[in-house]
């Protein structure tokens, strides 16, 4: 098949599973362009190094509406609507004279589901990591949540035409989403998602590991305990710090991987290591040997972010040999079993804490929860299995037969 690719990501998992999808459909035999916002792939992990590449031109000028929190809301938001839709309109012109056979999108890292859809003559799927998690989930409150009722009225009407513009923006997610031919998501627990808050029907296509890449070093497992993701807020590295603080001394180190640093939230996470006692090793900008080496030194891997659409980070940690620590919600309890690849817990607090040091203590049994969980990566969950998953969804939207049908493990 002629596969033309979009994304518009930042980096991290999402863009790293990207990479692999692209590699993976090269290595079947498909004919692959990509296609990209300018500095879109200036930093790891790089994916228009693996096939022909083309910039697409976006007017940058002004952020968008909805990105600077509660005041944004208060700004019409048809102007960066209207640039969204010229410039996809732009995007889809140039793909679609290239004719390929199917078009493969990526998750928009501003919309959420990308309006590139809306003007793609040939068959389209989109491959959607997640909704744009801020509109539709309590972060910490409902955006959606009309003013107290004790609240002055100058704050209640302000709160009306937040909530009137936060709808326009939400109907412009979901008409993006809903002009794709196929909607494809990482988790059962996703395809849920989507049903809920965008009223589409979706198709599981589970990721995997490239476990040429995470495997066993051989490195000798230390008194610490690691985290991956963007150093944000919303990845809860708070939470591992207080976590670890509460373990009998000796505490572990904390270790935190990260693609990209919310600087003041760093400075607040730091902050906390010093006042606990906990020395705490930031790695900025890692490269996927860095994040495999911290993989191969934890004892566990401490996996916070709360109602995660997957979690191929505890996959990839399993892949290295290291159990993980999750909690038992969204998508980590399809990746994550307890008690054979790792453990879950219920809350970030006191039984994140005790789950730690149970592992931290017993090195027998995170050694079992680390071998089992090598196996069920091997079993269940390479990279293989997952790019002849997709290319079978991707033939099937370009001849416009029925989706193809879900196999069991083991197959």
């Amino acid at each position: 098949m002629k596969i033309a690719v979009y994304y518009s990501l930042p980096p991290g998992g999402a863009k790293r599973s990207l990479r692999d999808q692209v590699r993976g459909l090269l290595q079947l035999g498909h004919e692959v362009s990509v296609w990209h916002p300018p500095h879109g792939d200036d930093a790891e992990p790089r994916i228009g190094a693996l096939a022909p590449t083309r910039i697409v031109p976006v007017d940058d000028e002004a952020p968008p509406w909805w990105s600077d929190g509660r005041a944004a809301g208060l700004r019409s938001p048809r102007g960066a609507i209207k640039r969204a839709l010229e410039q996809a309109r732009a995007v889809a012109q140039a793909m679609n004279a290239d004719q390929p056979d199917v078009h493969l999108v990526a998750t928009d890292q501003v919309f959420g589901s990308p309006p590139v859809g809306r003007f793609l003559t040939r068959p389209s799927v989109l491959y959607l990591q997640e909704p744009h998690r801020w509109l539709y989930e309590a972060n910490p409150e409902l955006p959606w949540l009309a003013a107290p009722p004790d609240a002055p009225l100058p704050r209640k009407l302000l709160d009306l035409v937040r909530i009137a513009r936060r709808s326009a923006r939400a109907r412009f997610e979901v008409d993006n989403a809903a002009a794709f031919g196929t909607l494809l998501v990482n988790s059962r627990f996703s395809c849920e998602t989507v049903s809920r808050v965008y009223g589409l029907a979706s198709s599981v296509c589970y990721l995997g590991v490239d476990t040429d890449v995470f495997r066993r070093t051989g490195a000798e497992r230390e008194h610490m305990v690691a985290g991956v993701g963007n150093l944000v807020r919303q990845k809860h590295a708070r939470a591992l710090v207080e976590a670890a603080a509460r373990v009998p001394a000796p505490p572990p180190r904390v270790e935190w991987v990260a693609a990209s640093v919310d600087e003041v939230y760093e400075r607040e996470v730091r902050q906390l290591a010093a006042s606990a006692g906990l020395e705490l090793v930031l790695h900025r900008r890692a490269s996927d040997e860095r994040l495999v080496d911290v993989l191969n030194r934890a004892r566990a891997i401490v996996y916070t972010p709360r109602l995660e659409p997957f979690g191929l980070v505890p996959l990839e940690a399993n892949a290295c040999g290291a159990p993980v620590i999750g909690i038992a919600e969204g998508g980590v309890r399809e990746t994550v079993l307890h008690e054979i690849n790792g453990l879950l817990v219920d809350d970030l607090e006191e039984d994140l804490s005790r789950a730690m040091a149970r592992l931290l203590k017993d090195p027998d049994l995170a050694a079992r929860l680390g071998a089992e969980g090598e196996r069920v990566v091997h079993e269940r969950w390479t990279l293989t299995e997952a790019n002849a998953r997709l290319a079978a969804h991707l033939r099937a939207a370009a001849d416009g037969s029925t989706k193809p049908q879900p196999r069991t493990w083991g197959e």
